[in-house]
């Protein structure tokens, strides 16, 4: 849903998402409180040794096993075909540093920064902005009294193993803002933003300020967002994802949002809105060739 305004503040009205050209699919459903939906199913790492550093990441210990919500589980957990929708994976530490079997290990604040890093300078180690490549979180980040920096793009896997961000500052003051500012083909699983506040922003999720194909499974966010200065930029605020939109003349791209939730605050004091703001508790804006599907999910958006 959205919420439309274009005068001094901002008085809540909600409206449906305007569509341009799109198939939007919505099935809700009302889960109550935000917490895990995985329907009981636990995530995370099941057996592990002491992480080996390899170059600016750890990797898992060699035999040991980790659990994520997969993608290829969802509609048949989604229909009650099955009810467990999370696999196990084997870590085989002779496979590529990278690759869903060994996947690159973030423990840390350092780590955090290592990868936002590597995923702007595509000439690195680390290419095509993570582009099949897998990423586990193994630690809580507590980003309190630590400058946050975010990730420019990003088009790999990042699963959370069910650790969180917390306590995330930062003035973006930026055409897009989120973890990472944009993505086109990334994966987010069993990761949860708390407390996190986003300033003077254009188009803005707590996952994703931007996508045209984007996966979010498991993943939960507590927050606010505000724009206090004018940047020029048009205002798209979603709980999980800002603004997904894909030229016309392209191939249409998917976003598939399951089992996540979002509580989000708005706030602007900007004297003049800028020309299109759109908001909404899961996504902001969708426009031409994108399709969205969203299932499980629940939202909650208030603005001032």
């Amino acid at each position: 849903m959205d919420i439309k305004k274009k005068k001094k503040g901002i008085t809540a009205s909600v409206v449906i998402i305007a569509l341009c050209s799109i198939i939007l699919f919505f099935t809700i459903g009302i889960l109550g409180p935000i917490s895990d939906k995985n329907s009981g199913n636990s995530v995370g790492i099941e057996s592990i040794a002491s992480a080996t550093l390899n170059s600016a990441y750890g990797s898992l210990h060699h035999g040991s096993t980790y659990r994520y919500t997969d993608y290829t589980k969802v509609e048949q957990a989604h229909s009650g075909t099955i009810t467990n929708d999370t696999s196990v994976v084997v870590v085989d530490s002779t496979k590529p540093h990278g690759s869903q079997e060994n996947p690159y290990v973030i423990d840390s604040i350092t780590g955090w920064n290592a990868f936002s890093t590597d995923m702007g300078d595509t000439t690195g180690g680390i290419t095509n902005y993570g582009k099949d490549k897998y990423f586990v979180l193994t630690k809580d980040l507590d980003f309190n009294g630590v400058n946050f920096k975010p990730v420019q793009r990003f088009d790999g896997n990042f699963y959370g193993l069910g650790k969180k961000f917390s306590n995330i500052n930062y003035d973006a003051n930026a055409k897009y803002s989120g973890l990472i500012q944009e993505g086109n083909g990334c994966l987010f699983s069993d990761l949860s933003l708390k407390n996190y506040t986003y300033y003077n922003v254009g188009s803005s999720g707590a996952f994703i300020g931007k996508c045209s194909k984007a996966t979010l499974l498991n993943c939960h966010a507590i927050g606010e967002i505000k724009r206090e200065v004018s940047i020029g930029n048009d205002l798209k605020i979603g709980g999980l994802i800002g603004y997904c939109d894909i030229p016309i003349n392209q191939t249409p791209d998917d976003v598939y949002v399951y089992r996540c939730s979002s509580d989000l605050s708005i706030k602007c004091y900007e004297n003049n809105m800028p020309y299109d703001t759109a908001f909404g508790s899961i996504l902001g804006q969708v426009l031409y060739n994108v399709k969205a599907t969203i299932l499980d999910c629940y939202g909650n958006v208030t603005a001032d």
